[in-house]
């Protein structure tokens, strides 16, 4: 939709406390967010059970 063109994309890469959690790039790549060239997009590692990068995320 065209006023959905220039809206933000922040990704919450959940599980981050986990030891198969899968990267900040491995989360881009596998829903394509490098092809998004005219759209700012962002991924933060978070674990909700722990509240660890959630702040940071809701603060960029």
């Amino acid at each position: 939709e065209e006023e959905l063109k220039k809206a933000i994309l922040v990704v919450f890469a959940n599980k981050q406390d986990m030891e198969q959690a899968m990267t900040p790039t491995e989360v881009a790549n596998a829903l394509g967010l490098p092809a998004l060239k005219d759209r700012k997009w962002q991924i933060f590692k978070t674990s909700a059970t722990k509240g660890t990068g959630l702040d940071e995320a809701m603060e960029w």
